[in-house]
């Protein structure tokens, strides 16, 4: 009998914190925490990449370093570095695979 009401109580609690967790996601999302939203921007995906980055659950940045960025770039920033010609850095995520290297001509 006493298994069982243990048992009883880790499920109540299982449920209780499952709910917990679905109400914040909730919240969170109201507040204009959701993907769309969030510090994360997520934008178009570049033409290519060889240096991708996959950050969590499907999310992923090219790490490329360019000359110019692409036409899709909403946050291109300035790469410091030893060169005297300035090189950027698409800082966008994006959701999708990392499959869609650039070809070296």
């Amino acid at each position: 009998m006493k298994s069982s009401s243990k048992l009883f109580v880790v499920f109540v609690l299982q449920a209780a914190l499952i709910m917990g967790i679905v109400a914040a996601l909730a919240v969170a999302k109201e507040d204009g925490m959701g993907v769309g939203k969030s510090k994360v921007q997520v934008s178009a995906e570049p033409p290519c990449c060889n240096d991708c980055k996959d950050l969590f659950s499907g999310i992923v940045r090219c790490d490329d370093v360019v000359r110019r960025c692409h036409a899709g770039c909403t946050k291109c920033v300035v790469v410091k570095g030893r060169s005297p010609v300035k090189l950027y850095q698409c800082a966008d995520t994006y959701f999708g695979p990392c499959n869609n290297p650039c070809k070296n001509n």
